[in-house]
């Protein structure tokens, strides 16, 4: 992870803080800003603790600073994926685009939403997925199901999902909202399969 241009101000730091602690001198930072095309912000920073390995997905817009996975992260997606700086409206993203963007921004990039798309891209890779507690593919290839948007007539809606986090567990996502206007009102998440039951070989 390359932090050598990456200038941090001290709202940033102070955002980041929500989640890491301080010295900056162990902080590891990519700028994730051209990682959604349709997003047009300053800046959207991943900052990971090297010396324990827990992140802060900072936003940095103009003269504000919210960090995505902090104690106010579900407001703070809420607005950014209603804001004008959305390219596009979050209705127009797939369930799939729409699930892996709140998972990374509420909890860390370091994930994948397990749908059926990505059971066909990892087919070349999947010895190195099986090296946790569970051996056999056909268990992983059942978590795999597509998620799930449900709109209803009263303007709500529900999104739920499987994703694997990066220590090889399972968890079932629950995202619900509002359509007009757009709002995430709730983000939950709870274990399928826990931590270790498979290997989580990528480096992100």
């Amino acid at each position: 992870m390359d932090n050598t241009n990456v200038q941090l101000d001290r709202q940033v730091i102070e955002c980041a803080s929500e989640r890491i602690n301080p010295p900056t001198a162990d902080w590891w930072v990519r700028d994730l800003s051209h990682s959604y095309p349709w997003l047009k912000v300053d800046r959207l920073l991943w900052i990971i603790d090297s010396k324990t390995d827990a992140s802060a997905l900072v936003l940095r817009q103009g003269g504000s600073c919210a960090c995505l996975n902090g104690d106010r992260g579900v407001e703070a997606i809420s607005r950014l994926l209603s804001s004008a700086t959305v390219g596009i409206k979050p209705g127009q993203l797939s369930a799939e685009q729409l699930a892996t963007t709140i998972m990374e921004w509420s909890s860390d990039p370091r994930g994948y939403v397990l749908s059926p798309d990505f059971w066909a891209k990892k087919q070349g890779q999947l010895q190195n997925w099986m090296r946790g507690r569970i051996t056999d593919p056909e268990n992983l290839r059942q978590m795999c199901i597509a998620p799930w948007l449900d709109r209803r007539s009263d303007g709500s809606w529900t999104l739920k999902f499987n994703a694997i986090n990066r220590f090889g567990g399972v968890e079932h996502w629950i995202v619900k909202g509002s359509s007009e206007p757009f709002a995430v009102t709730s983000i939950d998440h709870g274990v399928i399969q826990e931590n270790g039951s498979y290997y989580f070989p990528d480096e992100l």
